[in-house]
């Protein structure tokens, strides 16, 4: 099973996107979907609960770092492999992606860790977008 989980903090503008892409991508493949919220006050919390009954709300005063947001999910996670992943990523073939992490996984037993290419959606890169996320992919 595959732990996703998705730290959030008022992210309505991005949350249910990233989920429907997940939601309908990721076919048969065993997977559980944690948000971990840092005390949004938008509608995050609602658009979370359509899509997973498995949301974690931090209550301390202090405000939450994204480290601890994920440290949390995780805690709550029962999959073997945990994907961390931010509110505003969208994994566009996600039953190919998970597909082909758990070949890589399962092949060599003592990975630990994958990273991915990453990129803008079209419409919405820049010429900077262009380059950095270039320059990145040459590395992962």
């Amino acid at each position: 099973m595959i732990s996703i989980i998705i730290p959030t903090l008022s992210e309505e503008k991005y949350l249910e996107k990233t989920l429907q892409i997940l939601k309908n991508g990721i076919g048969t493949i065993d997977h559980e979907i944690i948000i971990s919220d840092g005390g949004s006050t938008d509608t995050t919390l609602a658009i979370a609960k359509k899509y997973t009954n498995k949301i974690v709300i931090y209550n301390e005063v202090k405000r939450q770092t994204i480290a601890q947001a994920r440290n949390l999910g995780a805690s709550r996670a029962i999959g073997d492999y945990l994907v961390f992943m931010d509110a505003d990523v969208m994994i566009l073939e996600s039953e190919h992606f998970f597909t082909r992490a758990l070949t890589i996984f399962n092949q060599r037993t003592k990975l630990v860790g994958l990273c991915v290419s990453i990129g803008v959606e079209p419409e919405k890169a820049t010429r900077v977008d262009k380059f950095f996320s270039g320059f990145m992919d040459c590395f992962s």
